[in-house]
């Protein structure tokens, strides 16, 4: 039985879409549904998850707003997929997920939603970051030592890597990169799996000084070549 929605009091109202997509989900789960659909799990919908999210992306890259519509479409479906496994589970449903990010938007936003004198953008940035700290401490259990985050390898060295100090920092990392790069060009056959790790994760520094995201960048520069015809089709 799917879990019971919580009450909503008068100020709150109802959205029809999204509660037409709640009871499409809910009937495809439901005896006489969907097969397919029963069988899903959090797990089984994970990797869905992901490959609509990359998908979301590649629209973005194409600038193709149909094609956006379209892909964030097939992300909410999940979202709300996964939420209703979870209103089975008597965990929790899809009005506390939308609750819940309402919640800390306005926590996370007091400059905007409480009485404040005005801040500058970095102390803004600290206020986000504070916040953030506080409530991962409040809620989430601390990480496993070692454990990496879920995340793709390009984009967590930029998330976890320390930027350059500077643009005399910059340069001087930009220096000893294309020192490294020319002596691998000399020597390739000594280039093994730390020492390319190393290089990447160089090129992804170099890239914080510059203001330029890696994970964004390699995408972009795929998605040119495929467009051009410069890449290998993927096998189904």
């Amino acid at each position: 039985m799917p879990f019971p929605p919580p009450q909503r009091n008068q100020t709150q109202q109802a959205d029809p879409l999204l509660d037409r997509l709640r009871a499409l989900i809910v009937q495809l789960r439901s005896p006489g549904g969907c097969p397919w659909d029963q069988r899903q799990d959090w797990q089984s919908l994970a990797p869905h998850l992901l490959e609509e999210c990359y998908e979301v992306l590649q629209a973005i890259d194409l600038q193709n707003g149909p094609l956006l519509c379209e892909e964030l479409g097939d992300v909410l479906m999940l979202l709300v997929f996964l939420a209703e496994i979870a209103a089975e589970q008597q965990l929790f449903d899809f009005d506390q997920v939308i609750e819940g990010i309402c919640a800390k938007l306005i926590r996370r936003h007091p400059h905007v939603f409480e009485k404040s004198t005005a801040l500058s953008d970095s102390e803004l940035h600290r206020q986000w970051q504070q916040i953030k700290q506080s409530e991962r401490q409040n809620v989430r259990p601390p990480p496993t030592a070692g454990t990496a985050r879920p995340l793709p390898a390009l984009l967590q060295a930029q998330r976890q890597l320390q930027p350059p100090a500077g643009a005399d920092q910059a340069s001087q990392l930009l220096a000893q990169l294309t020192e490294r790069l020319s002596a691998t060009a000399r020597q390739p056959e000594q280039l093994d799996a730390p020492g390319y790790g190393a290089l990447l994760a160089e090129l992804v520094r170099c890239g914080q000084s510059l203001q330029l995201d890696a994970e964004s960048c390699l995408r972009q520069h795929l998605a040119r070549l495929a467009t051009q015809g410069q890449i290998k089709e993927e096998k189904s």
